[in-house]
Parts: structure tokens; C-alpha cells; sequence
């Protein structure tokens, strides 16, 4: 069977229709964790991002990376449209700083459909008192990134640091990161859990 692919705006609509409140900060953190997959019917980029015009690449049908998702609220200058699926502004790619266009976004209508079903799952207030402040960091979040890293097979762990390492990029992206003391017990979880497959 063929991937059925839905516009951003269809996308949004479904989570929002879901419940989620907001829903597109929901679906770029899914997207993001590699969770839902995204393509671009026509995207292209520049490196030189003073004049953009001057097109390095053009894309037909563009698998938009989880590296977009990761600097799309850092994204700075450009159109941001759900509606009709255009996205546009300066982020960092893995080369440096790139100007990008995007048009006739969509996402993976049944990976966002599984996502929406897990996410029903009973809400982490009914499973845990929530007293005091929230967390300074968001650990589930970045657990389920490393996790995803390492199920897709862009992480290849061979130890507990490197495990450490992806954490911590992981939050590079954040306002702050967690000391290395912080981080280590966590890590320490993952990795013995990667190392029962």
C-alpha cells in the first residue's frame, strides 16, 4: 500500500481535531524525534542567505530532516503557513547556516494517526502527582529522541558515553543543558536498555 501523505494544514487540523492544543508545536516535536515523517513537494536551499535568491539546490519531492524540525522555532526572516504548507527562513543545517523554501509540506498521515493513539495514552498528571514547578528539563522528550536515534540506526552506541553525548546534543538545542552528572543516570538507562536487543 501506498504512504498517504496529508497537507500541514490537514495535519494540524487532525491533531487539533485530537485534542492537543497545540497541535503544531506537537507535530514539529514529533517530527523532529523522527516520529512522523515529513516531505516537501518543492524545496529548495542557499548558503548564502544574504542573497537568497541565488539557489544552490532545488528538490522535487524533498524528505524534509529532523534537523528543520529541530531549528524551526529558532528559524529567523521567513514565512511560516501552515495553510498552504510553506515554510521559509535561515536555520542551521549540518554545513552551517542555510536559507530555506519549502512548499506543499505534508507528513505521513498514518505515523501521525499512531503518534495521536500513543498519545492518548493516560496523561502523565494521572499517572504522577504533579506538585511544585515543572522539570527544568524535559526528559521523556529527549529519552524517546535518543531512543529514536538508536531504533532508526543513527545512533550506533558502543558505550555509555556516546549515549551521554546524544543526550546532551539532544539539549544543545534548548535553552540549557543538564551537568554531565545529571545526564548519566539517564544515560545509564538507555544504554542497558539498547544492549537487551
Amino acid at each position: 500500500m501506498a504512504e498517504q501523505w496529508i497537507s500541514a494544514d490537514a495535519a494540524k487540523r487532525m491533531t487539533e481535531s485530537d485534542g492537543q492544543q497545540r497541535a503544531v508545536e506537537f507535530i514539529i516535536e514529533l517530527a523532529s524525534m523522527g516520529l512522523v515523517r515529513s516531505i516537501a513537494t518543492s524545496a529548495r536551499g542557499a548558503k548564502n542567505y544574504n542573497n537568497f535568491m541565488s539557489w544552490d539546490w532545488k528538490e522535487r519531492d524533498w524528505p524534509i530532516p529532523e534537523w528543520f524540525w529541530d531549528n524551526y522555532g529558532g528559524m529567523t526572516e521567513g514565512e511560516r503557513d501552515w495553510e498552504l504548507g510553506r515554510l521559509s527562513g535561515i536555520c542551521y543545517g549540518p554545513d552551517g547556516l542555510i536559507w530555506l523554501e519549502l512548499r506543499g509540506v505534508q507528513f505521513s498521515c498514518g505515523e501521525l494517526e499512531a503518534s495521536l493513539r500513543s498519545a492518548r495514552l493516560p496523561a502523565r498528571s494521572s499517572l504522577v502527582a504533579q506538585v511544585g514547578r515543572r522539570p527544568k528539563y524535559d526528559w521523556p522528550a529527549a529519552i524517546i529522541a535518543v531512543f529514536g536515534q538508536i531504533f532508526r540506526g543513527d545512533l550506533k552506541p558502543e558505550n555509555q558515553a556516546d549515549v551521554e553525548a546524544a543526550l546532551q546534543a539532544h539539549f544543545l538545542t534548548r535553552d540549557s543543558e543538564p551537568a554531565e552528572s545529571t545526564l548519566r543516570p539517564y544515560a545509564k538507562l538507555i544504554w542497558d536498555e539498547a544492549q537487551k536487543a
